[in-house]
């Protein structure tokens, strides 16, 4: 039986091109120890030391901004039943799996910023993080989303700390 997933962790946040780009831990080896959270499977960084030490190799790049920490707790919903089971949070945001490890994650549209049109709502990395305020309006953006793109999309409780 598939169970939520729960995420939890440290992630880099990188302003690059109008965009706040989440890292987490790369998943395919190599001396890189950073690789975006879309492309990872949604795996942050196990421990704040890592996430330091991969800011630091982000900051030698040159098509990034500023570099900040943040820790990040995510309820992935599984099923139906556990979209329910989120009620108690605040802040939603719609996960689509695109492939194995590749994910998107959709907020609320913020006025100046691009959105995902045709999708409901906005990408995250370009709204700045920008979560849904309720379930409903989630499930529903959730639902549009899976309608469009015949891709496994669900709802996640999203709480997300800078430090």
């Amino acid at each position: 039986m598939i169970q939520m997933r729960f995420v939890r962790g440290f992630i880099c946040l990188a302003q690059a091109e109008g965009q706040l780009i989440p890292f987490g831990t790369n998943s395919g080896g190599g001396q890189r120890m950073y690789e975006s959270l879309y492309t990872n499977g949604l795996t942050p960084f196990p421990n704040r030391v890592v996430a330091i030490q991969a800011r630091m190799q982000l900051l030698k790049r040159s098509d990034l901004g500023a570099i900040s920490l943040a820790y990040l707790e995510m309820d992935v919903a599984e099923t139906e039943e556990e979209i329910t089971k989120l009620a108690t949070g605040d802040r939603f945001a719609v996960v689509v799996r695109l492939d194995k490890n590749e994910y998107r994650l959709l907020g609320r549209p913020v006025e100046g910023k691009p959105e995902a049109y045709p999708l409901p709502g906005a990408d995250l990395r370009d709204n700045e993080m920008q979560t849904w305020p309720s379930l409903e309006v989630a499930v529903d953006a959730a639902r549009d989303t899976a309608r469009q793109t015949m891709s496994w999309t669900t709802v996640a409780a999203f709480r997300l700390k800078r430090l």
